[in-house]
Order: structure tokens, then C-alpha cells, then sequence
């Protein structure tokens, strides 16, 4: 769908970005590297250019106009840290080429594994929390700064809105409302993308037998848990077994430091054997968690038919994940929020690698909801269908069974 872009005014981080390309094209614009010229001063400091490509007569350029600063992660010359400072830096050039108003589109959202504060342990109360949250707390070193910070910087530099996609844990949202002092749904829209999720699967050539019989739902750790009630409440596969996983790390995002284990299942579980078994989680990095519960675990006692893992964030930044995709034959679903899987050619397992555009879900999402301030609602069984055009699959990974 091509949405008119109004007073619209897109402007992605860095040049080249696939994401922000084929976000731009649902506004009828191929090219939106010409909004916005990403260069260096000698000295590498960030000197953005607004163009006057949207109207040539206009002075200041962004006069009238919402200003949409577009990130996506990228594991090649910009650093999430330089990023960071490109979005609050570009914001403010916005404003002072006559921006209306700045909202923010990270397809992946930064820093947002630090929405625990490291400080926590050192407050009063420290032993009243829970045991998961106290060890996690008691492990984190080097990472001395919060989640607040990050988004007290965004709203320093006038951001108003933030449209993300699966955010990682409820905490994002209690920070939002307390650094913006506002209800969280009016400046954090988040993409649930377990309907995107559902409407691919329900079409993937894979026997799920009677509602779901032969299908196995697995959530790796506890904050994916809502996500598996959800995918199996959507999809009406109500005879699916269900397993919840929960993890603790002895070493932050060290996945030979990390220790999993099954937390309950649901009453028809009777193991994996010859089934088909379906991993939803937010982000893979190392895959140390999806090789710990998806394969060390779970096929201990029988093997599957098929390994799917069906994960929003594709990180994928060591050799090793790839490797563990290869010999453990894992179907990888994700989206394009780091839209260089979309091209990655040379790394084991990749033929085994799905990658689905979310793009459309985020334009619907940004004109339907961000602009007007309208907060987004969960889907329902009854309007699942309505996401059948919020997606589109890049690139199609090949379905392999299950090999010990």
C-alpha cells in the first residue's frame, strides 16, 4: 500500500539502509538517502544535510513538516553507540530547519536490554526482589548506565514518539512514561509481531495435524512466554503442547555461561518426538538460548521432525550462531530489522534463514497510529486477517527436518 506522505518527512541515519528504503517506498519515495545527506566533517564529527528535494521553494526546508528519523542496525562501518548520537543530533537539525515535530522509528530498539538499572543493587530493598532480577543484577558489570538515560536523551532532543518493533520487556514501558511523564501507550508504540508471526506460519508447508497436534510451542525464557500464549490464542492451534523455559547468565551474553531449564509445560505435553516444535523469542545474538533450550533440552528424550525459531530481532553476531543453525538444522523466521541478513550469502545455515519484511506494518503503524497519537491495540482472532498485508517474506529459507 502507497500512503500519501503528507506533511511526512523521512529521514534515515545512515545511507544505504535497506529498511529505511523500503519503508520509504510505501510513501511512494525510492530513495530517501535524497532527504538527507549522512556525511563527516574531516574530523568525523556528523554534519547531516537536509535537502530540499520535498519542496524546492520552501525555507526552512522541514517548515511544516514532522520530521521521521529512521534507524536500523547494521553491523558494518556505524556503531549502535554512533547511531545513538546521529538520532539525537539529526533531531535537533530537524527542529532547526523548521520541523514541526520529530518521531523516531528504530526498527530494533536501542539500548533496550538495559531497562534493569545496574544501580538497583545497591538500593534499599535489593533483597525484596525477586531471585531472577537479584542474580541478574549481582552479574552485570561494565554496563554502569540505564535505559532512562537513553530515553531521557530522546526526549531532551525533542523527540515526541517512538515506533519500535518488540521491544524487550515490560520495564521499556514504565521508563517511557516516567522520563516522558505521560501515559507509555501515547510515546512508545510497540509492534507485536507475533500476528505477522502467525499469518506466515499458518502458511508454511508444514503438517500441524489436528488444531496443532503434532506442534510443539516453545518459550525459551520468561519474557517470551506472553508471546507463545499469544501465538497459540491467534492461531487457533489449541492442541499444541506448550513448554516455558526460563534462563538465568552468569555472564552477560556469554552463551557458554548461560543455564536454562523448563519451567512447567502445558497438561498434553508428552515430549518432542516426531513433532514439529516452534521457538518465539525477541532476539538471537550467539544462539547460545535457542541452543541451550530448542536442541541441548528438549530432544534429550526424542527427536523432532522439525526445529523452527521464529525470532524478531536476528542479531546473529558471531560465526558460531550461524554454525549452531547449520548442524542443529534450525528453521530461522525473523524480520528485516537488521536488514543485512536479508543479503548474507557466505555463512553456514543461511539457506536455512527466512527473512520477512516488516516494513509495511510499520508504515501502517506510523500513519494509523504514531502520527495521530492513537495508541495501538492487540490484535484479535478477528482481525488477524487485517495483518495479511503487513508483511511481505525478502527471502525465503529453505524447510529442513530435524537431524541429531
Amino acid at each position: 500500500m502507497i500512503y500519501d506522505i503528507g506533511n511526512l518527512a523521512l529521514l534515515p541515519i545512515r545511507s544505504n539502509d535497506d529498511f529505511s528504503r523500503r519503508l520509504a517506498n510505501h510513501f511512494g519515495l525510492s530513495d530517501p538517502d535524497k532527504l538527507v545527506i549522512n556525511r563527516a566533517w574531516s574530523n568525523g564529527e556528523y554534519c547531516p544535510i537536509i535537502t530540499d528535494i520535498l519542496d524546492k521553494d520552501s525555507e526552512p526546508r522541514l517548515e511544516g513538516r514532522t520530521a521521521c528519523i529512521v534507524y536500523s542496525y547494521t553491523q558494518s562501518y556505524l556503531s549502535n553507540t554512533e547511531a545513538f548520537a546521529r538520532i539525537l543530533l539529526l533531531s535537533d537539525a530537524a527542529y532547526r530547519n523548521g520541523a514541526d515535530d520529530v518521531v523516531l522509528i528504530m526498527a530494533e530498539s536501542l539500548f533496550d536490554r538495559q531497562d534493569l538499572d545496574p544501580s538497583i543493587k545497591y538500593k534499599h530493598g535489593f533483597g525484596d526482589i525477586s531471585d531472577k532480577l537479584r542474580k541478574k543484577a549481582l552479574c552485570m558489570q561494565g554496563q554502569a548506565f540505564s535505559l532512562e538515560s537513553v530515553v531521557g536523551h530522546f526526549r531532551h532532543a525533542g523527540i515526541s514518539r517512538v515506533l519500535t518493533l518488540d521491544r524487550h520487556s515490560n520495564e521499556s514501558e514504565r521508563v517511557y512514561a516516567h522520563i516522558y511523564s505521560k501515559d507509555a501507550s501515547e510515546v512508545l508504540f510497540n509492534l507485536d509481531p507475533v500476528p505477522i508471526f502467525v499469518n506466515y506460519a499458518l502458511q508454511l508447508p508444514i503438517d500441524l495435524s489436528d488444531s496443532g497436534q503434532n506442534l510443539v510451542l516453545l518459550a525459551p525464557d520468561k519474557n517470551a512466554w506472553g508471546s507463545v500464549d499469544t501465538f497459540q490464542g491467534l492461531s487457533g492451534l489449541c492442541n499444541a503442547s506448550v513448554v516455558y523455559c526460563d534462563k538465568n547468565r552468569e555472564v552477560p551474553n556469554d552463551p557458554n555461561r548461560l543455564k536454562a531449564s523448563i519451567s512447567k509445560t502445558s497438561d498434553n505435553f508428552r515430549g518432542v518426538k516426531d513433532k514439529i516444535v516452534v521457538a518465539i523469542d525477541d532476539k538471537a545474538d550467539t544462539m547460545g538460548t535457542l541452543r541451550t533450550t530448542l536442541v541441548e533440552d528438549l530432544t534429550t528424550d526424542g527427536k523432532p521432525r522439525q526445529l523452527h525459531a521464529f525470532i524478531t530481532h536476528m542479531i546473529m553476531s558471531t560465526r558460531s550462531a550461524y554454525e549452531d543453525i547449520y548442524t542443529h538444522r534450525i528453521n530461522l523466521h525473523g524480520s528485516n530489522s537488521h536488514p543485512n541478513m536479508t543479503f548474507k550469502k557466505d555463512e553456514p545455515g543461511v539457506e536455512n534463514i527466512t527473512v520477512i519484511d516488516f516494513t509495511p506494518y510499520f508504515a501502517w503503524a506510523l500513519v494509523n497510529h504514531v502520527l495521530p497519537g492513537i495508541p495501538i491495540q492487540e490484535c484479535t482472532k478477528e482481525n488477524l486477517d487485517n495483518f495479511r498485508e503487513l508483511y511481505s517474506v525478502i527471502k525465503q529459507g529453505k524447510i529442513v527436518d530435524y537431524m541429531s
